[in-house]
């Protein structure tokens, strides 16, 4: 199964002065818009983990094999984390340039030529989605939609 990893935002809710708690290493990510490379939680041999990191397990776990990463033109940050620091073994990643932040939708249609006509799943780089729900949104019949309503999913 394919998913389409929104990565390109601008960081503008977590700029450094407006969200209280970050460390350094996680405003300069902010700053810079990479708000899914955030280094959270304990350290690896190739340094923090990134919360990208996290997100990816939960999609390889739920049966994803296949990641676009939507990016800006100038995020090489995630491509080399991805490509030469942390190389995923259960996740075939992919790189789809979005070259103006436009919004949800226009990230989408950004990916439509490497989605093609498969199935797929969308998701915020900057948000974590237990594996079960991810796995959850084909539904038993097919692809189906979820949406979380407060703390409980609704399908």
């Amino acid at each position: 199964m394919k998913a389409v990893v929104l990565t390109r935002g601008l960081g503008r809710r977590m700029r450094a002065g407006e969200v209280e708690g970050l460390t350094p290493e996680q405003a300069a990510a902010a700053a810079a818009g990479l708000k899914a490379m955030m280094p959270v939680g304990p350290p690896s041999p190739a340094g923090p983990h990134r919360f990208l990191d996290h997100v990816l397990h939960e999609l390889a776990d739920a049966g994803v094999d296949r990641v676009a990463l939507v990016v800006a033109p100038g995020h090489a940050e995630i491509r080399h984390w991805y490509r030469e620091v942390v190389v995923p073994s259960r996740l075939a990643i992919d790189f789809v340039v979005q070259a103006e932040p436009r919004g949800t939708a226009h990230a989408v249609l950004a990916a439509e030529s490497w989605v093609g006509s498969d199935e797929f799943l969308v998701v915020n780089g900057d948000n974590l989605y237990p594996a079960t729900a991810c796995a959850a949104s084909r539904g038993p019949g097919g692809p189906g939609r979820g949406a979380l309503r407060g703390t409980h999913w609704v399908w």
